[in-house]
């Protein structure tokens, strides 16, 4: 049985019973990363006077009941004010819009199912997948694909890190974002803890890092791992395979 835990404002596309292939989407991310609002349209006024009465500029963070816009008139002017939190990344010039980064928004669209299978339960919480080959979900997970064997650390300490690390799968209960770019650097080929923060996963993506990185419980690693076999890292796909 393989889980795919639903993060918040994700909606599941499978029911229980639905046969499924691999690269098939599971879930969906329904909340936008991203919202325009036309100042232009909703203000009345002219594209090319947009700019003029926006009271915000790019980069700036924006929390609710921010005011955005301001129209000044004789008889009566009107306002736009922020319905949500986030930070105000582009105006759109052919539009006269403010582009928001919604803050919390996700940036994965969709979960996709790394093998066939059969959906053996569904609810807003979790995907259970059943399949036959020996796998195991990732929280969260970055980069390209891996295979070797599991060098566990009782500490992700950048300290404790050394050469042992080469050609390994790092496990580790915590690591930080410098430890973690230690381990890289000292050739391990790929990295999983049961604790990393969501912004690491971020700068990994930002900065194209191709080293599968995830995020994992070290108990479910335990169960899956009975015996010292060389796994699959899948850091795209969010997936550890037996090999």
């Amino acid at each position: 049985m393989l889980p795919f835990f639903l993060p918040p404002d994700f909606e599941s596309l499978v029911k229980e019973g639905d046969s499924v292939k691999e690269g098939q989407v599971l879930a969906q991310n329904t909340k936008p990363a991203e919202i325009s609002i036309n100042i232009s349209k909703d203000l009345g006024i002219p594209i090319r006077k947009t700019r003029n009465v926006i009271k915000k500029n790019v980069g700036d963070k924006i929390a609710i009941g921010d005011l955005l816009a301001e129209k000044k008139g004789f008889l009566g002017g009107a306002v736009i004010k922020s319905t949500m939190e986030g930070t105000y990344s582009k105006f759109d010039e052919e539009t006269g819009s403010m582009v928001i980064s919604i803050t919390g928004a996700s940036e994965n669209k969709e979960i996709l199912s790394p093998v066939d299978g059969e959906v053996s339960m569904c609810n807003n919480e979790k995907i259970l997948l059943k399949t036959g080959k020996e796998a195991l979900a990732l929280e969260e997970g970055t980069g390209e694909t891996f295979v070797g064997e599991i060098l566990k650390l009782k500490s992700g300490d950048s300290r404790d890190l050394n050469v042992s690390v080469d050609g390994k799968i790092v496990f580790s209960p915590k690591i930080e974002r410098e430890s973690l770019f230690k381990a890289i650097v000292l050739g391990a080929g790929a990295v999983l803890a049961e604790e990393v923060e969501d912004l690491v996963f971020e700068s990994l993506r930002d900065k194209n890092v191709k080293t599968p990185v995830g995020r994992i419980k070290g108990k479910d690693l335990d169960r899956f791992l009975k015996t010292n076999v060389k796994v699959m890292v899948d850091g795209s796909k969010k997936i550890i395979l037996k090999v």
